[in-house]
Order: structure tokens, then sequence, then C-alpha cells
């Protein structure tokens, strides 16, 4: 599962603010329920999208969703590894999501290097 650390960055990415107490709020019930935590907070309901857009603001719904999203695609690819094997076992997509609503999506399986050169720009530390 992305840590908190990495949930933290990529908000930073996308929007220049980290969002940390949004992606603490989300993880909050972890303590108690350990990866069963996402059966709170970690799905789309609209009491959940209006309490963060109140509390934190319209970027913060948007940071939520990634923050869901992409704990989902991180169990997907876990899955995937032992369903898969190393056959279809892809760690790297890309997506886009075109003005009618049709997904486009290319996928391959990378190792560390190849995905740290990907995104060395990404990551650089200022």
């Amino acid at each position: 599962m992305p840590s908190f650390a990495v949930h933290c960055k990529l908000s930073e990415i996308r929007t220049g603010k980290k969002f940390e107490d949004l992606h603490r709020w989300m993880d909050a019930p972890h303590e108690d329920l350990g990866v069963d935590h996402r059966t709170e907070r970690h799905a789309y309901t609209r009491a959940d999208e209006q309490f963060v857009r109140q509390k934190w603001g319209e970027k913060a719904v948007v940071e939520w969703l990634f923050h869901i999203a992409i704990d989902n695609l991180d169990t997907a690819f876990k899955k995937a590894k032992t369903v898969y094997g190393g056959d279809r076992a892809y760690n790297f997509f890309r997506f886009g999501i075109a003005s009618d609503n049709f997904v486009y999506i290319d996928s391959e399986a990378l190792d560390d290097d190849q995905l740290q050169d990907e995104f060395e720009d990404v990551y650089d530390e200022n």
C-alpha cells in the first residue's frame, strides 16, 4: 500500500499542496482495522465527498479520489502478480480519458531501474 509520504508527494505534484491532514484522516482507521481500514473513507460516498469538501476544499475531493484509486491500483497490482504471474503483472500504466469518457490505457512491466528512469524528473528533490 502506498505510504503516507507517497500520497502526500503525489498530491503535491498535482496541486502544489501535500494535503497531509486529508491523507491522515483517510488512513486513521488503520490503527484499529489494519488493512481493512479501507472499508472506511476509501470508497466514494456523497457524505464523505461533502465532508472532505467542507473540511479541505474542492481540490481535496480530487485528492481523496486519487488516494482511493492509487490504493486500489496497488492492491490490484499485488493480486495480479499472484494471479497472472509474470505474464500480465504490469506495474506501469498510462491512462487517458477522452471527452466522450472513452478510457485509453497502455501498460507494461518495468523493473525498478526502468521505473526510476521513467519518473526521474518528477521526483527530483529540491
